[in-house]
């Protein structure tokens, strides 16, 4: 069974990394993952093949499962040979040394922050992580060697170049990044305010590299000429076809062997097959120039009689507001394919009418959530799935009240009696009488569902509305409590 390595840029230093390779086919883990789910996750798989000259990459997308990507060295040397043959990447290591701030687990890191510069000879110099914090390390000056700063080329990530430039710290002359796809605000930033040179690749850790481009410059990708690339057409929901297209891959250096995390918690083996096409889930448009991505397959939605890309509205937004977060997430409504917006930012009407004076219709987001903090999966990257845990339940309420309103409001609750308690036998759906000296309503067991409702009715009763921040009080624990808030509120008369 391979070794499962948290690998930090000091195992490859210390030379264990190709010792290991001829030895246990090591799993290289991102550090970060220690003492996560993730990592907990990777403890349970029982055998992987262990052969010669080959590693695996432990990596997680936006499920938050871990995924184990079969790496071999020959395929590799195969895509190294062709990214040393193109006069850019040449271009690219003319400056010594390279400085590296991406975790060498990751296929980019490693090959652009590892194999590459062994490659060409040039020496390397290891900084801080794609997390840290430049705010924390007081001192620091980064991209400075010796003293003094020096035009050098950085493996780094578009979220490291944005938070230099947010607190002024020095950029490299040249920027290395990966990722889905490099935020146009940023780039329209660099390409006002600074010199520097960006050069993206395209690609992922089962592909390896697909293309390259400057996201300063260029709209679109060049496909490496050893990527052999197929298109296949999408359909929208009315069986109209797209003018996007789903890109697939083709190249010496994909991986065929892959270990997924299933979500009924057992590993499960794909063999993909040598001579068929990657399908990459990336849709776009491809001519002459390049290929032009849009975004992630599951992130186009129809909105407002347009497609539209949820990760350009969040880099729109971000363009329009930056220093805050903003997070899109896909919805389902009975109107058909909507998105919600998450956000760190505080004033909602502000937000609301700056985002309708700037964005078209069709980026508008039809939810807002206010957030302190926005949820993270243990990979660091947004828990969107639980983002949209919170618009379904908002959603739901809304639903439920508005259903209320048109047909549940009994005239018969507010003549009782008692209506107080007609309202919690109602909400509780209880059948038997409840004694009139009663205090406890329910035994901590009312949904949200529920509460929402049992407040809706009160405040009908009352004709008022309860102050949100009163709803979260013990009183609607019991009759006598509810009772007693009313009275205290001078609600009742």
């Amino acid at each position: 069974m391979p070794s499962l390595r948290f690998a930090d840029n000091d195992y490859f230093l210390s030379g264990s990394f190709e010792s290991d390779l001829m030895m246990e086919s090591p799993v290289l883990i991102d550090p970060k993952w220690k003492g996560t789910s993730l990592s907990k996750k990777l403890e349970s798989i029982q055998t992987l093949p262990n052969l010669p000259g080959r590693f695996y990459l432990a990596t997680s997308g936006s499920t938050g499962n871990p995924k184990l990507v079969a790496k071999d060295m020959s395929a590799m040397e195969t895509e190294l040979g062709a990214w040393g043959a193109l006069p850019e990447v040449t271009l690219l290591f003319a400056n010594q040394p390279i400085d590296v701030h991406v975790p060498l687990c990751h296929l980019y890191g490693l090959i652009w922050g590892y194999f590459l510069p062994k490659l060409f000879g040039v020496t390397t110099a290891f900084g801080p992580s794609i997390d840290s914090n430049p705010r924390k390390r007081e001192g620091e000056k980064p991209f400075h060697v010796g003293g003094e700063v020096r035009p050098i080329t950085a493996v780094t990530t578009a979220e490291a170049l944005r938070s230099r430039v947010r607190i002024g710290l020095p950029l490299p002359k040249i920027a290395i990044v990966s990722g889905m796809k490099f935020p146009a605000d940023l780039a329209k930033t660099l390409r006002e305010k600074t010199h520097i040179q960006v050069f993206e690749i395209y690609g992922s850790t089962e592909t390896g590299g697909i293309g390259f481009r400057d996201p300063l410059r260029q709209a679109r990708f060049q496909i490496l000429p050893i990527v052999a690339t197929q298109t296949k057409g999408l359909l929208e929901e009315n069986k109209e076809a797209t003018n996007e297209v789903e890109l697939l891959v083709n190249s010496p250096y994909i991986s065929r062997q892959i270990f997924t995390f299933s979500e009924f918690g057992e590993w499960r083996e794909e063999i993909l097959d040598p001579n068929g096409y990657f399908e990459t889930s990336d849709v776009g448009t491809q001519n002459d120039l390049g290929w032009y991505l849009l975004g992630r397959k599951d992130r186009i939605i129809k909105r407002k009689g347009k497609r539209v890309s949820l990760d350009t509205i969040e880099g729109e937004i971000s363009e329009l507001i930056p220093g805050f977060d903003f997070v899109c997430v896909s919805l389902q409504l009975n109107s058909g394919q909507s998105f919600g917006l998450v956000t760190n930012f505080t004033d909602e009407h502000e937000l609301k009418e700056y985002l309708k004076i700037n964005l078209p219709e069709s980026h508008f987001p039809e939810w807002i959530q206010f957030l302190e903090v926005l949820p993270k999966l243990p990979n660091g990257k947004w828990d969107r799935k639980e983002m949209e845990l919170l618009f379904q339940k908002e959603i739901r309420m809304k639903n439920h009240l508005e259903s209320l309103e048109a047909n549940e409001v009994r005239e018969d609750i507010f003549r009782s009696v008692d209506p107080i308690q007609k309202i919690v036998q109602t909400v509780l759906k209880m059948d038997t009488k409840i004694e009139e000296n009663s205090h406890l309503i329910y035994d901590y067991q009312m949904d949200s569902l529920q509460f929402t409702e049992m407040v809706f009715l009160l405040e009908r009763l009352v004709l008022k509305k309860f102050p949100e921040e009163d709803r979260s009080l013990s009183y609607f624990y019991s009759i006598s409590g509810i009772r007693e808030y009313l009275k205290e509120k001078i609600y009742l008369v």
